[in-house]
């Protein structure tokens, strides 16, 4: 249900386990539909705390951070999310205003460049094109580090959420049919 990286929360492990036990009353479609909405608002949680981490001067870079749920192979009830640079839509834009230098600019296709730097490198011919320093070392790590504790209150809050709307609809079928 949620991921192992939530795991130890003073308070939340408690909360998850009457969670859990409300959410196995549903169909295994709504389950999962409680489910997705509410691992898609940690998501968006942790993104905002990953581009929160990176200097202002960095905009492009902040625009590549995004995050998408994903589904595991042969893992049809199991519900997971990704989230990082060169993640989600903004993945596919590039920096148009750098490329008229010479270079392929910042990208969801390069990004991890910027972030993580590179070794030194050289073209086929063997000219040096040189090495990249990280730009913005650890962004991606201190980020969730510094949100998952909210992640993990949003993901509570919007489960909770996702059940009361459930559960609603639910008695207004059995109104409808009772009438």
């Amino acid at each position: 249900m949620a991921s192992s990286a939530f795991w130890g929360i003073k308070g939340i492990d408690h909360q998850l386990r009457g969670l859990r036990t409300q959410l196995d009353r549903f169909d295994d479609a709504v389950r999962k539909r409680i489910v997705k909405r509410a691992t898609k608002a940690a998501l968006k949680v942790i993104v905002d705390g990953i581009r929160g981490k990176v200097p202002p001067r960095f905009k492009e870079v902040k625009r590549l951070i995004g995050e998408r749920l994903v589904s595991l192979s042969g893992q049809s009830d199991i519900v997971t999310g990704i989230v990082g640079a060169g993640v989600g839509a903004a993945s596919r834009l590039t920096d148009q205003s750098r490329t008229h230098s010479g270079g392929v600019g910042i990208s969801g296709a390069n990004i991890h460049w910027f972030i993580l730097g590179t070794g030194q490198r050289t073209r086929k011919s063997g000219g040096s094109t040189g090495a990249m320093p990280p730009q913005v070392p650890n962004v991606v790590k201190d980020g969730f580090e510094a949100s998952k504790t909210a992640a993990m209150r949003v993901f509570l809050s919007e489960l909770q959420a996702g059940i009361e709307t459930e559960r609603e609809k639910v008695y207004a079928a059995i109104k409808r049919v009772s009438v």
